[in-house]
């Protein structure tokens, strides 16, 4: 990743979580130039819910956990399978 990437990368840590998909979502259209039905806009019962989870994060109702903790989990799950 470029320095440059790393800097944007940054800044949108730190947007709340709303406007973090929504730069998501600009990012994917960029790239792919349509969405080919993967974005919650094409799934009115998808758009409900990632609005309904937000809204939980954002009300402070669910906790959120860290992506290094998640990695983490299913990396030592993944050995343990082994």
């Amino acid at each position: 990743m470029s320095d440059a990437s790393r800097a944007i990368l940054e800044q949108v840590r730190r947007l709340t979580p709303r406007e973090q998909v929504e730069v998501a979502d600009a990012v994917l259209e960029l790239v792919d130039g349509q969405s080919d039905g993967l974005l919650a806009e094409d799934d009115p019962a998808l758009d409900a819910e990632i609005s309904r989870r937000l809204d939980e994060v954002e009300a402070g109702r669910v906790k959120t956990v860290p992506w290094e903790q998640v990695s983490d989990l299913l990396q030592r799950d993944i050995d343990a399978a082994r």
